[in-house]
């Protein structure tokens, strides 16, 4: 895939560790085991381009 990049880190600093602002944020099988739900929405936000859109799979 040359349209997508993926990143390891702290998921609560996702606006840092990306590049640029996302389209897309995906998480499966993980946001019930957040600690902080809220925060990590925000965080999540943060990233967002314009429009983009955040996925959860649980």
């Amino acid at each position: 895939m040359t349209n997508c990049e993926f990143v390891a880190g702290d998921a609560y600093e996702l606006a840092t560790l990306v590049s640029r602002p996302a389209d897309l944020v995906f998480m499966a099988n993980a946001f019930h085991g957040v600690p902080d739900r809220p925060r990590l929405a925000r965080a999540v936000r943060e990233a967002l381009a314009p429009g983009g859109h955040y996925v959860i799979v649980n």
